[in-house]
């Protein structure tokens, strides 16, 4: 004898929740956001693990639109966080395999880790595109550095503009 019986399952599962409101490109922190327990029927897309969103002050999350509080976390709800500032001094560096160069700058757009971002340079004032390497450190973009290292003697007769 065969019977069928209809049942739902559930799994409960530790989750990052809203617990305050949080406005577009506001940090999440544990001031705003808490971790759940709470039952699922069937999983969100790109549900967060606690540990991605509250690793601490080094996490640097921030909402991509006004949450409410509730709201459990997914992946399309937050980003990395800038960590240069459009105005913010930063040092350019180019550097090749045998030259290191390093000069003052201004950030003129916000960038996460890897972005390539516009930048001035504080002493000929010439803007240049710089790669993002760390909150005040940008890597100029130097035309003709792709590839291997350069012999000695050897010159793109391109000059270097950080």
């Amino acid at each position: 004898r065969t019977v069928m019986v209809r049942c739902d399952a559930l799994v409960a599962l530790d989750v990052p929740v809203v617990t305050a409101p949080v406005a577009r490109h506001d940090a999440l922190t544990e001031d705003n956001v808490a971790v759940e327990r709470r039952e699922f029927a069937s999983l969100p897309r790109g549900l967060l693990l606690p540990e991605a969103v509250l690793a601490g002050p080094g996490a640097g999350l921030r909402a991509t639109r006004p949450l409410t509080p509730g709201t459990v976390l997914t992946d399309s709800m937050v980003e990395a966080a800038p960590v240069v500032l459009r105005g913010a001094p930063v040092t350019i560096v180019a550097a090749t395999a045998r030259i290191h160069v390093a000069a003052p700058g201004v950030a003129l757009e916000d960038g996460r880790v890897g972005d390539v971002i516009r930048v001035q340079n504080s002493l000929s004032g010439q803007v240049i595109r710089a790669r993002v390497a760390a909150a005040d450190r940008v890597e100029a973009i130097v035309p003709g550095t792709q590839g291997p290292p350069r012999e000695a003697g050897e010159r793109s007769g391109r000059p270097c503009s950080a």
